[in-house]
């Protein structure tokens, strides 16, 4: 559907000056077909490539073709190409909205001016959770110090270690004025 409205919110300059197109679904699903074929089923950990992903709907239909087929997205790799930064941020929807798991890798960029972005997106998504690794481990670290310094040290009720508060009243003093 982003596909479609993206094509339909370009005017007809635009689309054709890019040479964009909108895959039909019923032309992704045939494309699909060739991709995951009938007679086995492919690999857990296989990587599906689309180097003109547009919106993903070729991507789309072949994660849809495994589901049929009672496999799981998940258990596989996706990754897209496409030059259109619009396109591109679509084609990031549609990998949330069909959830195609966590092995997704889009680039924004054109494939024939750097045919070497998809190694260059998977190092830098590699790179991206390493660093989030170590990020959660470090912030594991702190939460387990404040937990044993929460044990070694309980607070204590003492009321001058307590900062300074008004008093509290029960009821709220509302005054008549005759």
């Amino acid at each position: 559907m982003l596909g479609r409205t993206l094509e339909e919110l370009r005017s007809h300059g635009a689309r054709k000056t890019m040479g964009e197109h909108h895959t039909p679904p019923d032309v992704a699903a045939l494309f699909s077909q060739f991709t995951v074929r009938q007679t086995g089923a492919p690999e857990p950990g296989r990587w599906f490539c689309e180097v003109a992903a547009g919106t993903g709907g070729n991507v789309r239909a072949t994660a849809q073709h495994l589901r049929c087929r009672e496999l799981n997205p998940h258990d596989y790799g996706w990754s897209m190409v496409e030059i259109d930064p619009l396109a591109a941020a679509c084609c990031a929807v549609n990998a949330l909205i069909r959830d195609l798991g966590p092995n997704v890798v889009i680039t924004c960029t054109d494939i024939l001016v750097n045919p070497a972005a998809l190694e260059h997106a998977r190092a830098e998504r590699r790179e991206i959770r390493a660093h989030r690794d170590r990020v959660l481990g470090h912030a594991e670290i702190v939460a387990a110090t404040r937990d044993a310094a929460a044990l070694l040290n309980p607070p204590t009720t003492d009321t001058a270690t307590e900062p300074d508060r008004p008093p509290r009243s029960a009821e709220p003093q509302h005054r008549r004025s005759s």
